[in-house]
Protein backbone atom coordinates (compact mmCIF):
# COMPACT_ATOMS: atom_id res chain seq x y z
CA UNK A 1 0.00 0.00 0.00
CA UNK A 2 1.00 3.65 -0.92
CA UNK A 3 0.19 6.75 -0.64
CA UNK A 4 -0.03 9.53 -2.80
CA UNK A 5 3.32 10.58 -2.73
CA UNK A 6 4.99 6.92 -3.17
CA UNK A 7 5.50 5.83 0.03
CA UNK A 8 4.74 2.38 1.44
CA UNK A 9 2.95 2.06 4.49
CA UNK A 10 4.30 1.02 7.86
CA UNK A 11 3.73 -0.98 10.65
CA UNK A 12 3.95 -0.93 14.79
CA UNK A 13 7.02 -1.98 16.79
CA UNK A 14 4.27 -5.22 18.06
CA UNK A 15 3.00 -5.94 14.42
CA UNK A 16 6.85 -6.06 12.80
CA UNK A 17 7.65 -8.78 16.07
CA UNK A 18 4.38 -10.72 15.07
CA UNK A 19 5.15 -10.51 11.38
CA UNK A 20 9.10 -11.95 12.13
CA UNK A 21 8.56 -13.92 14.90
CA UNK A 22 10.03 -12.63 17.89
CA UNK A 23 9.12 -10.48 20.75
CA UNK A 24 9.23 -6.62 20.85
CA UNK A 25 11.86 -6.45 23.64
CA UNK A 26 14.27 -8.56 21.16
CA UNK A 27 13.46 -5.96 18.30
CA UNK A 28 14.33 -3.45 20.54
CA UNK A 29 17.39 -4.80 21.78
CA UNK A 30 18.56 -5.41 17.98
CA UNK A 31 18.02 -1.68 17.73
CA UNK A 32 19.49 -0.60 20.49
CA UNK A 33 22.31 -2.57 20.44
CA UNK A 34 23.50 -2.94 16.30
CA UNK A 35 21.03 -0.50 14.91
CA UNK A 36 18.42 -2.90 13.11
CA UNK A 37 15.62 -0.44 13.40
CA UNK A 38 13.31 2.20 12.22
CA UNK A 39 14.20 5.96 12.17
CA UNK A 40 13.45 7.85 14.89
CA UNK A 41 11.16 10.58 15.33
CA UNK A 42 10.33 13.14 17.83
CA UNK A 43 6.79 12.60 19.66
CA UNK A 44 5.73 9.74 17.06
CA UNK A 45 5.84 6.12 18.07
CA UNK A 46 8.70 4.16 15.98
CA UNK A 47 6.65 2.58 12.10
CA UNK A 48 8.74 -0.49 10.09
CA UNK A 49 8.28 0.26 6.74
CA UNK A 50 9.24 -2.96 4.42
CA UNK A 51 12.63 -2.27 3.80
CA UNK A 52 12.90 -2.43 7.59
CA UNK A 53 11.18 -5.94 7.68
CA UNK A 54 13.38 -6.91 5.20
CA UNK A 55 16.27 -6.40 7.36
CA UNK A 56 14.45 -7.69 10.58
CA UNK A 57 13.61 -10.81 8.28
CA UNK A 58 17.35 -11.60 7.00
CA UNK A 59 18.89 -11.07 11.15
CA UNK A 60 16.54 -13.41 11.99
CA UNK A 61 17.22 -16.20 9.02
CA UNK A 62 21.18 -15.58 9.87
CA UNK A 63 20.98 -15.61 13.87
CA UNK A 64 18.82 -18.54 13.16
CA UNK A 65 21.73 -19.86 11.24
CA UNK A 66 24.25 -19.36 14.01
CA UNK A 67 25.87 -16.02 13.07
CA UNK A 68 26.70 -13.73 16.04
CA UNK A 69 23.81 -11.21 16.17
CA UNK A 70 26.56 -8.12 15.70
CA UNK A 71 28.27 -9.87 12.30
CA UNK A 72 24.60 -10.64 11.62
CA UNK A 73 23.03 -7.06 11.68
CA UNK A 74 25.86 -5.75 9.44
CA UNK A 75 24.94 -8.44 7.06
CA UNK A 76 21.45 -7.84 7.27
CA UNK A 77 21.71 -4.38 6.42
CA UNK A 78 23.58 -4.99 3.41
CA UNK A 79 21.44 -7.79 2.06
CA UNK A 80 18.00 -6.89 3.41
CA UNK A 81 17.08 -3.38 2.83
CA UNK A 82 20.25 -1.06 2.76
CA UNK A 83 21.28 0.91 5.59
CA UNK A 84 19.30 2.55 8.30
CA UNK A 85 17.47 5.78 7.18
CA UNK A 86 18.74 9.24 8.43
CA UNK A 87 17.46 10.06 11.79
CA UNK A 88 14.37 12.72 11.36
CA UNK A 89 13.22 11.03 7.73
CA UNK A 90 9.18 11.28 8.18
CA UNK A 91 8.06 7.15 8.07
CA UNK A 92 3.96 7.60 7.00
CA UNK A 93 1.34 6.12 9.14
CA UNK A 94 0.30 2.64 8.25
CA UNK A 95 -3.46 2.20 6.27
CA UNK A 96 -5.73 -0.62 6.89
CA UNK A 97 -3.89 -2.77 5.30
CA UNK A 98 -5.34 -6.04 3.59
CA UNK A 99 -6.14 -8.55 6.42
CA UNK A 100 -5.18 -11.73 4.51
CA UNK A 101 -1.57 -10.36 4.01
CA UNK A 102 -0.96 -9.62 7.74
CA UNK A 103 -2.29 -12.95 8.44
CA UNK A 104 -0.11 -14.96 6.48
CA UNK A 105 2.79 -12.66 7.54
CA UNK A 106 2.08 -13.49 11.34
CA UNK A 107 1.94 -16.50 10.23
CA UNK A 108 5.05 -17.06 9.18
CA UNK A 109 6.26 -15.50 12.39
CA UNK A 110 4.44 -18.09 14.68
CA UNK A 111 6.06 -20.37 12.48
CA UNK A 112 9.64 -19.39 12.58
CA UNK A 113 9.02 -18.94 16.49
CA UNK A 114 8.23 -22.65 16.91
CA UNK A 115 10.63 -23.97 14.69
CA UNK A 116 13.42 -22.41 16.98
CA UNK A 117 11.67 -23.68 19.56
CA UNK A 118 11.54 -20.26 20.84
CA UNK A 119 8.28 -20.99 23.50
CA UNK A 120 7.90 -17.80 25.13
CA UNK A 121 7.87 -16.05 22.09
CA UNK A 122 5.33 -18.91 20.80
CA UNK A 123 3.05 -18.21 23.71
CA UNK A 124 3.37 -14.17 23.76
CA UNK A 125 2.32 -14.48 19.91
CA UNK A 126 -0.74 -16.58 20.92
CA UNK A 127 -1.86 -14.34 23.62
CA UNK A 128 -1.73 -11.66 20.91
CA UNK A 129 -3.34 -12.91 18.34
CA UNK A 130 -6.95 -13.69 20.52
CA UNK A 131 -6.30 -10.26 22.07
CA UNK A 132 -5.85 -8.36 18.38
CA UNK A 133 -8.70 -10.75 16.67
CA UNK A 134 -10.64 -12.83 18.98
CA UNK A 135 -10.61 -16.78 19.56
CA UNK A 136 -12.60 -17.46 16.11
CA UNK A 137 -10.60 -15.57 14.00
CA UNK A 138 -7.02 -16.30 15.06
CA UNK A 139 -8.00 -20.23 15.77
CA UNK A 140 -9.06 -20.08 11.78
CA UNK A 141 -6.93 -17.31 10.19
CA UNK A 142 -3.46 -18.16 12.48
CA UNK A 143 -3.20 -20.98 14.55
CA UNK A 144 -4.85 -24.12 12.45
CA UNK A 145 -2.87 -22.89 9.12
CA UNK A 146 0.47 -22.69 11.19
CA UNK A 147 -0.09 -25.96 12.69
CA UNK A 148 -0.53 -27.28 8.91
CA UNK A 149 2.20 -25.26 7.89
CA UNK A 150 4.30 -26.94 10.83
CA UNK A 151 3.57 -30.51 10.31
CA UNK A 152 3.58 -30.21 6.53
CA UNK A 153 7.48 -29.22 7.28
CA UNK A 154 7.85 -32.10 9.69
CA UNK A 155 6.05 -34.64 7.22
CA UNK A 156 8.36 -33.38 4.23
CA UNK A 157 11.81 -33.86 5.75
CA UNK A 158 10.99 -37.09 8.02
CA UNK A 159 10.70 -36.47 11.77
CA UNK A 160 13.11 -33.81 11.84
CA UNK A 161 10.55 -31.36 12.98
CA UNK A 162 7.78 -33.24 15.02
CA UNK A 163 9.33 -30.93 18.17
CA UNK A 164 8.35 -28.09 16.93
CA UNK A 165 4.84 -29.41 15.88
CA UNK A 166 4.39 -30.54 19.74
CA UNK A 167 5.32 -27.66 20.98
CA UNK A 168 3.00 -25.42 18.98
CA UNK A 169 0.19 -28.06 19.63
CA UNK A 170 1.27 -27.75 23.64
CA UNK A 171 1.00 -23.79 23.26
CA UNK A 172 -1.64 -23.50 20.90
CA UNK A 173 -3.62 -25.66 23.46
CA UNK A 174 -2.36 -23.53 26.86
CA UNK A 175 -3.77 -20.59 24.54
CA UNK A 176 -7.15 -22.07 24.10
CA UNK A 177 -7.66 -22.96 27.68
CA UNK A 178 -6.85 -19.08 28.72
CA UNK A 179 -9.74 -17.41 26.88
CA UNK A 180 -11.97 -16.31 29.72
CA UNK A 181 -15.77 -17.77 30.10
CA UNK A 182 -18.38 -15.56 29.56
CA UNK A 183 -20.96 -15.85 32.52
CA UNK A 184 -23.30 -18.53 31.57
CA UNK A 185 -25.95 -18.07 29.35
CA UNK A 186 -29.60 -18.65 31.24
CA UNK A 187 -31.60 -20.38 28.37
CA UNK A 188 -32.11 -23.81 30.77
CA UNK A 189 -30.90 -26.39 27.74
CA UNK A 190 -28.32 -28.84 28.36
CA UNK A 191 -24.53 -28.68 27.82
CA UNK A 192 -22.97 -29.35 24.29
CA UNK A 193 -21.03 -32.85 24.40
CA UNK A 194 -17.14 -32.61 22.70
CA UNK A 195 -15.40 -35.88 21.96
CA UNK A 196 -12.72 -37.49 19.48
CA UNK A 197 -14.75 -40.20 17.88
CA UNK A 198 -12.43 -43.76 19.02
CA UNK A 199 -8.60 -43.98 17.47
CA UNK A 200 -8.58 -40.05 17.30
CA UNK A 201 -6.14 -38.55 19.32
CA UNK A 202 -5.73 -34.96 18.00
CA UNK A 203 -8.03 -32.69 20.68
CA UNK A 204 -7.40 -29.15 19.35
CA UNK A 205 -10.07 -28.80 16.76
CA UNK A 206 -12.68 -29.55 19.55
CA UNK A 207 -10.76 -27.98 22.34
CA UNK A 208 -11.19 -24.45 19.64
CA UNK A 209 -14.91 -24.90 19.95
CA UNK A 210 -15.18 -25.78 23.46
CA UNK A 211 -13.26 -22.30 24.07
CA UNK A 212 -15.44 -20.64 21.57
CA UNK A 213 -18.66 -21.48 22.83
CA UNK A 214 -17.21 -21.20 27.03
CA UNK A 215 -16.60 -17.68 25.30
CA UNK A 216 -20.31 -16.86 24.50
CA UNK A 217 -21.50 -18.16 27.85
CA UNK A 218 -22.44 -22.03 26.27
CA UNK A 219 -21.93 -24.79 28.77
CA UNK A 220 -19.65 -27.80 27.65
CA UNK A 221 -18.76 -31.01 28.73
CA UNK A 222 -15.29 -31.92 27.16
CA UNK A 223 -14.23 -35.44 27.14
CA UNK A 224 -10.98 -35.09 25.02
CA UNK A 225 -8.96 -37.87 22.87
CA UNK A 226 -10.50 -41.07 21.73
CA UNK A 227 -13.72 -41.15 23.44
CA UNK A 228 -15.40 -45.06 23.52
CA UNK A 229 -18.76 -44.44 21.71
CA UNK A 230 -20.59 -46.54 24.63
CA UNK A 231 -18.90 -44.14 27.15
CA UNK A 232 -20.26 -40.84 24.85
CA UNK A 233 -23.72 -42.62 24.91
CA UNK A 234 -23.82 -42.94 28.68
CA UNK A 235 -22.13 -39.40 29.19
CA UNK A 236 -25.84 -38.12 27.24
CA UNK A 237 -27.86 -39.83 29.06
CA UNK A 238 -26.94 -38.92 32.26
CA UNK A 239 -26.19 -35.12 30.93
CA UNK A 240 -29.38 -34.44 28.65
CA UNK A 241 -26.98 -32.37 26.11
CA UNK A 242 -28.32 -29.94 23.46
CA UNK A 243 -25.86 -31.05 21.06
CA UNK A 244 -23.24 -33.59 20.84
Amino acid sequence: MADEAGAVASVSTGTAARRIGVSPITLRSWDRRYGIGPARQDGRHRRWTPADLAVLDEMCRLTAAGVPPAEAARAARERGGGPPPAPGVRRPEAGPGPPLGDVRLECRGLSRAALRLDAPVVDELLTSFVDEYGLVRAWEDLMMPTLRAVGRRWASAGDKYVEAEHLLSWHVSSALRRVPAAPPARTGAGPVLLACVPGEQHTLPIEALTAALAERGLPTRMFGAAVPATALDEAARRTGPRAV
